[in-house]
């Protein structure tokens, strides 16, 4: 059986009638009836109209065809028929009869020359076969079961789907209580339908498992309508249909439901399930849990969500679920507020998704997630707020801003500063970074543009640059605006790279002296010991404090005796390798820390040993100092120094960096309490 609209189109198709022709349903569905009959034959099925084309009502024979282009002779019929929306439809039956073609033929030939001779008698003839072809397409060979049944539910009739369904032969079931196979669990079920029936005349229909189901549960729907046969005796006309697949499926979706509901509750996100027909609303524990509910507090219909959803959001969210609902987007995805139970309002992450549409394309169910995001959306607001002060305080940086297509090329440049650029703004337009930068930083800025677009990421680069003869450094913040289109960023940093650099000096090294300072070389130190334990290698630590500074300062001032101080330094980093440390701790003290010392501890001390001998007679040479370094005269005079120097070996893990520096201090003044001017070890 099939089912065609006004225009001559297949809206409906049953199994039987695609297994006939080889087709799907989806094949056929939408497609007009010349998919099965010639072209020359179908537009006869259609009757002008002052509207148009409609189908015919009527029967006829037709040479059809089916999906592999075989031919095939069938018998139809056409009879007018309107669906529950009022739409004015044709149910046509289509009946095989190619076994029975020639002898349909002669029938045929024969019935013609009856007609000649007894135009009554073909009519009646005519009207019999099309009776006859309704109850074969209609009754006896419908896939679903019919049958007729007494008010006392004796079966009087049944086709041979009907028998089939319920296991048994046709003529067998006769006179038979059809509450018989009806199994026992599910009879009062079956007998409250009769009454049903009987009493509001009304269709009923129920679900029912079958009697004597042993290997597996075999349902069936059950459709039932009272009727007027023979005699104006009253009858029961009972559809029935095989629903065990349909009711494994439903539960087998149930324990899929069950599945993924436990998975998204584990997740956090609360579940809701939404019957859009008749408003009710299943609603998970979690999302109770959401806003502050117990879960007996929050009945099972929409409303309840409707209630709670901000009225200043409402109009986003519905507007979200229309479009979705309509297939406009594949599923709905709104951020909303919701009322919690102490009257605040949580944000909420809506995801929802349309489970189940009717025949005509209605969304019957929509199912989803909530999940809190009040968290994040105040963490947006907070970042919000950022960007403005940032977009504030960018506003007031002359920055260069720069946008460039994959490629490299200049499509927008904007600076304020326009002396850090090579060229003026206008001359870089449509001009490529492989044109205006060095090849070395093109490929950066290429490989930093190419990322940026790839991967969605803000790309950084840092880089200096001549521009009119002097190194400035330039710090580079790359991001996609287009599939194709970077913006880079770029700030001038050289005022900030050469304050780094100054304050680096400051962290790290003593202001007058230029020598490491006591932080930057106890660190050295450290690493140094690390390194001795590793390689068994030894090293040493030389303290010395100058001898006779203090006079000098009280008697020329400090002015000279930071010369002196300098001049220190500079005779020290001469006398000492280049992997060696030298730092001033402060005033007059002075340190040495040598690396990479013998194995053998007695050579370790005699290499110290001619390193500080060193050191000392080098200090011990006179110093030749300015008289007045004010006046800029060439006036000097000599001063002699001298140092005590103190030395402490590290090595194998004998001593901590602390203890080595007290031990080398210690040193130092045991070498001033011998009379100045020497070096001693610790011992």
């Amino acid at each position: 059986m099939a089912v065609l609209d006004p225009n001559g189109a297949f809206s409906d198709v049953n199994p039987a009638f695609c297994a006939l022709f080889g087709h799907t349903s989806g094949e056929l569905t939408g497609k007009a009836v010349g998919v099965i009959f010639p072209r020359d034959d179908w537009q006869c099925l259609l009757a002008a109209t002052p509207d148009g084309p409609t189908v015919a009502t009527g029967e006829a024979e037709w040479m059809a065809r089916r999906s592999d282009g075989s031919p095939l002779t069938v018998r139809q019929a056409t009879v007018p028929i309107t669906t529950d929306d009022g739409v004015n439809c044709h149910l046509m039956t289509v009946t095989d009869v190619t076994k029975y073609a020639e002898v349909e033929e002669s029938l045929h030939i024969h019935q013609v020359e009856l007609e000649m001779q007894n135009d009554e008698l073909r009519k009646t003839q005519l009207a019999i076969d099309n009776a006859r072809i309704k109850y074969i397409a209609l009754y006896e060979e419908a896939p679903i079961g019919y049958c007729t049944i007494s008010r006392k539910g004796l079966i009087w009739q049944a086709n041979l789907a009907a028998a089939s369904i319920l296991g048994m032969q046709k003529p067998d079931l006769l006179n038979l209580s059809l509450s018989r196979f009806v199994h026992r669990d599910d009879a009062p079920k079956f007998f409250s339908l009769l009454k049903r029936l009987l009493a509001t005349q009304e269709p009923q229909s129920c679900d029912v498992r079958l009697a004597g189901q042993a290997d597996r549960e075999k349902w069936i729907h059950l459709s039932a309508s009272k009727v007027m046969g023979l005699d104006d005796i009253e009858e029961v006309r009972v559809i029935l249909a095989d629903i065990t697949s349909r009711v494994e499926m439903s539960r087998a979706m149930a324990e899929s439901e069950e599945r993924w509901k436990f998975a998204l509750e584990g997740s956090g996100d609360g579940v809701w399930d939404w019957n859009i027909q008749s408003g009710q609303a299943t609603f998970s524990r979690r999302w109770k849990e959401m806003l502050g509910h117990t879960d007996d507090e929050i009945q099972g219909n929409s409303e309840e969500w409707v209630k709670r959803v901000h009225p200043e959001d409402m109009p986003t969210v519905k507007k979200a679920l229309d479009e979705h609902i309509d297939r406009v987007t594949a599923s709905a995805t709104v951020d909303f507020r919701m009322q919690a139970k102490d009257g605040t309002y949580r944000w909420i992450q809506g995801r929802g998704m349309v489970v189940s549409r009717d025949a005509y394309g209605r969304a019957l169910r929509l199912v989803g997630t909530n999940t809190d995001i009040t968290e994040r959306k105040l963490a947006d607001v907070e970042l919000r707020r950022a960007l403005d002060e940032n977009r504030a305080l960018i506003s007031a940086i002359p920055d260069l801003i720069l946008a460039n297509h994959r490629d490299g090329t200049y499509l927008a440049v904007e600076t304020a500063e326009s002396a850090h650029l090579f060229a003026p703004p206008n001359d870089l337009i449509g001009q490529t970074v492989r044109h205006v930068l060095p090849s070395s930083l093109a490929d950066r800025f290429l490989d930093a543009i190419g990322k940026a677009l790839d991967t969605r990421t803000v790309q950084e680069l840092k880089y200096s640059l001549d521009v009119e003869g002097k190194d400035r450094w330039f710090e580079a913040r790359v991001a996609s605006s287009t599939q194709d289109t970077a913006i880079s960023i770029v700030r001038d940093i050289t005022n900030q790279e050469e304050m780094e650099d100054r304050l680096e000096q400051l962290a790290f090294y003593d202001p007058l002296t230029k020598l490491a300072n006591r932080r930057l070389w106890l660190d050295r130190l450290g690493q140094a010991i690390s390194a001795t334990n590793r390689t068994g290698q030894y090293g040493a630590v030389i303290f010395l404090d100058l001898d006779n500074f203090k006079p000098l300062n009280d008697k020329y001032g400090h002015e000279i005796g930071d010369l002196l101080l300098i001049e220190v330094a500079l005779r020290l980093k001469r006398g000492t390798r280049d992997m060696d440390a030298v730092g001033r701790f402060g005033g007059d003290e002075f340190v040495l820390m040598l690396a990479d010392l013998s194995n053998d501890k007695e050579r370790a001390k005699s290499q110290a040993e001619l390193v500080a001998e060193k050191v000392r007679l080098s200090l011990s040479e006179p110093f030749f100092l300015p008289v007045n370094p004010a006046a800029q005269t060439d006036a000097m005079f000599q001063h002699c120094c001298g140092a005590s120097v103190g030395i402490a070996l590290f090595g194998n893990g004998e001593a901590s960096q602390q203890e080595v520096l007290r031990q080398a201090d210690s040193a130092m003044y045991s070498a001033k309490a011998s009379g100045r001017n020497a070096f001693r070890f610790f011992q």
